[in-house]
């Protein structure tokens, strides 16, 4: 019996995943053990976590999620040794990953802050270290402080 048509496919032709226009392809010997495949979120329409206008003298929070493969097909190991960095004037974080790894198809958030004290342009990214061999994964972040 076949519990996953898309996943008999993927083993006959040994493509793993598609996701945001590229593929990532496993040999077919190793469809089982594929390394982990992780990818973050975007709120805006250009790719990056978009804050939009934000008063200066205030804050505001952003989530944005990392997930560790495609959801249906849990082939992929664990994301682990999980490093979240920001790089931003005035922009924090909160991880909400739990200790540092994501299980297969697993995913988790992360809650950026940014509270502007003067008005500018925010042009900021989140760094994800991880085991990924693509690993760092990055993600723009964007905002405009208004007086």
């Amino acid at each position: 019996m076949i519990k996953n048509p898309l996943q008999t496919f993927v083993r006959r032709s040994g493509i793993v995943a598609w996701t945001a226009g590229s593929m990532a392809a496993c040999g077919f010997a190793d469809f089982d053990s594929c390394p982990p495949q992780p990818r973050l979120n975007s709120s805006g329409a250009d790719g990056a976590a978009d804050f939009g206008a934000v008063p200066v003298g205030t804050s505001k929070q952003l989530s944005v999620y990392l997930a560790n493969g495609v959801i249906g097909l849990e082939t992929y190991e664990a994301l682990d040794d999980i490093s979240i960095t920001v790089d931003g004037p005035e922009l924090s974080f909160e991880s909400r990953c739990p200790n540092g790894n994501l299980p297969q198809a697993g995913v988790c958030a992360i809650v950026l802050t940014w509270a502007p004290s003067t008005a500018y342009v925010l042009h900021g990214v989140v760094h994800v270290l991880s085991n990924a061999p693509t690993s760092p994964t990055t993600l723009a972040v964007k905002g405009v402080a208004a007086p």
